[in-house]
């Protein structure tokens, strides 16, 4: 069985009432095993075994992480300082909160903080950084690109294997690793079962990019706001 049955677990949850599954972490996005077929078949058999156990199951949906996105936030930061333009990444207003909060030149004690992951020491900081990193993070994944393909390798990962960019949730990941990675923010990728071929499809061919109302309007927002 996938799921281990624990005696604790029958005695409060009713199993019969599982819909939902969440793949933590997929072995073919890692480094190392870059180039081996193995997600889809994976995704196929969990899927497949699952189902045969929980018949009522039909959400699935992935947890993870965005291994690059503070890396290419902080090179597009650092090239908007040297233009003097690291205001236009944020609202005048999103500008000025941070300023209040931040003691000295702020672009360079802003990268500095977010550099060392010292920002989330200061719950004020926490708060005015939320809104413009979430939208950053969606275009990231949903508007760079290599080779016309998603830039971050496990959205590719996903996006190949027929899945949506559903969610992306902030702190998330508050680990060391976490932070240095993507600022705490993780994704979900959701297979929807009947759409999964058309989309991987769809992808591989065109590079089309199937995305949720929340992601597209956080792409929006930024194209709007962000001089990227």
């Amino acid at each position: 069985a996938i799921v281990r049955k624990d005696p604790s677990l029958e005695m409060t949850e009713d199993v019969n009432k599982i819909t939902t599954a969440i793949f933590y972490s997929i072995s073919s996005s890692q480094r190392g095993l870059q180039g081996v077929e193995l997600g889809t078949y994976l995704i196929k058999r969990v899927v497949k075994e699952l189902q045969a156990e929980f018949p009522q199951m039909n959400q699935f949906s992935s947890l993870s992480p965005i291994p690059d996105f503070k890396k290419w936030l902080l090179g597009t930061f650092n090239n908007k300082v040297k233009e003097e333009k690291s205001n236009q990444i944020f609202t005048e207003l999103e500008f000025k909160e941070i300023q209040d909060i931040i003691e000295g030149p702020v672009s360079e004690r802003l990268h500095h903080l977010l550099s060392n992951n010292e920002w989330v020491k200061s719950d004020k900081l926490v708060r005015v950084l939320e809104t413009p990193l979430m939208r950053l993070c969606a275009w990231y994944l949903y508007g760079e690109k290599h080779r016309g393909g998603a830039l971050d390798p496990v959205a590719n990962f996903h996006l190949q294997n027929g899945a949506v960019i559903w969610r992306i949730n902030w702190l998330a990941d508050t680990s060391s690793r976490g932070l240095s990675s993507s600022f705490g923010i993780m994704a979900n990728y959701r297979y929807l079962l009947e759409d999964t071929n058309r989309n991987s499809v769809q992808y591989l061919r065109t590079r089309h990019i199937e995305a949720s109302e929340q992601i597209l309007s956080l792409v929006a927002q930024c194209q709007t706001i962000s001089k990227l």
